[in-house]
Formats: structure tokens, sequence, C-alpha cells
């Protein structure tokens, strides 16, 4: 897809998974802006320089005034990435209110209050865009999420916030989205098989061809680091069409 001169959003921009996005949506001619809370991270930031890269210092996108004003600044918002978030990992029995709270503020509020301010960003210049939420893969198999109950629990929240702007009419926007789980596995040689499990136990074909797409990533590099963000990362992906 063409990106050229198109204005995009990237919350997380000056992490790991965040320089990556950056640096694909700049190959392919985007304008980033990348808001950002912690000033030796965006020093580090390898496109700081970058013309087509506008850095905000100071948002704290679990503030509506500092989202507010992080959206006000971009004139023709076109799309609106959202990795920004937070990891956690402990037993249920040491995991206390303000850890599942915490969890809540830096991955739910952070998206819900990004999505809202892109949307009536978007509807603002009436020429419709895209809204991409990261979540993992026990976001959608709850399963998945033993030992990590306060992380999961935020981000299935995340992909039903997704999933609920699914279709609606605002206006002369009509809404569409479309729900794609593309997991970042272990890094390894090869290609690992990720087809979802019924409760039965059965390799469900119906469960994969209805609703989901896998991609999988392969790396010549078995010993890479693995990180528990990284490893199992969902993308799901909201559009927003403009009615002719």
């Amino acid at each position: 897809m063409d990106y050229r001169d198109r204005h995009v959003v990237v919350t997380g921009g000056t992490g790991a998974l965040g320089t990556a996005m950056v640096g694909a949506l700049l190959e392919a001619g985007a304008v980033c802006h990348v808001p950002y809370l912690d000033q030796a991270k965006a020093d580090r930031f390898a496109f700081c320089n970058h013309p087509k890269v506008k850095l905000l210092a100071d948002i704290e996108l679990r503030e509506e005034t500092a989202v507010a004003k992080l959206y006000a600044s971009v004139s023709r918002l076109w799309a609106s990435i959202h990795i920004a978030g937070g990891f956690a990992m402990a037993p249920i029995t040491e995991t206390t209110r303000a850890d599942l709270m915490k969890q809540i503020d830096v991955n739910l509020v952070t998206a819900f209050l990004c999505c809202r301010a892109s949307i009536s960003s978007m509807l603002r210049v009436g020429a419709g865009g895209r809204i991409v939420n990261v979540a993992t893969r026990p976001a959608l198999e709850w399963r998945a999420g033993s030992g990590m109950v306060a992380y999961t629990a935020s981000k299935t929240a995340v992909a039903a916030l997704t999933v609920a702007l699914r279709r609606r009419s605002c206006g002369q926007a009509s809404w569409s989205m479309r729900l794609r789980l593309r997991p970042w596995t272990r890094p390894r040689i090869g290609r690992r098989c990720l087809t979802p499990i019924t409760p039965a136990g059965r390799r469900s074909k119906r469960w994969r061809q209805r609703s989901y797409s896998w991609r999988h990533r392969k790396t010549a590099s078995p010993t890479a680091p693995w990180s528990p963000f990284t490893d199992e990362a969902s993308v799901l992906c909201a559009g927003v069409q403009h009615a002719q």
C-alpha cells in the first residue's frame, strides 16, 4: 500500500516493536507522529532526526487532555496504531488491585482514549482511515493466560474494544472491521503450527477460516532473545471508510 504523505500516529513508537513499525511506515512514505514520555528512549530512537517523524514530548496516554492534544496536532490523520502498553506476570495470589488497575490503565485505557480521539479526528477530516490495536494471543485464547491473569484480562478488554467497533454508523462515516491474529512466535528455524484447538482437543478449521488469518514468522536465529510481549503479540485492525 502507498502511504506517501499519509499521517499516522504510532503510540509506543520509541519502543522495540514501535521502532520497527515506524521504520516500515517511513519506507512506505508515511509521516509518523510519535508521542513519548521517556526522554532517554526518545534520544535513542533510531528515527529521532528523520524529516518525516514528528516526536511529541510529555504525552501521557492515560490522560484525556494529553490524548486530545496529541490528535489535535495532526491535521489530516489517516491511521492510528496503538502499540503503547505494559506487561506483568505473577500468580493471582500475588497480584494486587493496584497491579490489576495498572494493567488496565496502560493497556485498555490508553487504547480506548486513542481510539476515541482518532475516530473524532477521522470523522472531522472525512477521508476515512485505519485504527490498529495490539493485543496478545491470550486475549483470544484465555487458557494461554495462566500466570498473567491481570495482563490477559486487560488485553482481552482491548480485543473486545476493537470488536465492539466492528460496525456502526456515525454521521456520514460507515464502520467496518477486520480481525486478524498475527502471532510473532518464539524465534526458531522453521515454522510453528498455530492451528487453534477446540475444547474437545480437535483442530478447528472452521474457527480458523471464519474470522482469523494466521501468519508465521521465520528466522535464522534460534537464540534470539524472547520477550513475553513480542512473542505472542496480536494485531487487531478496525477500518473506517467514509461513505460515498
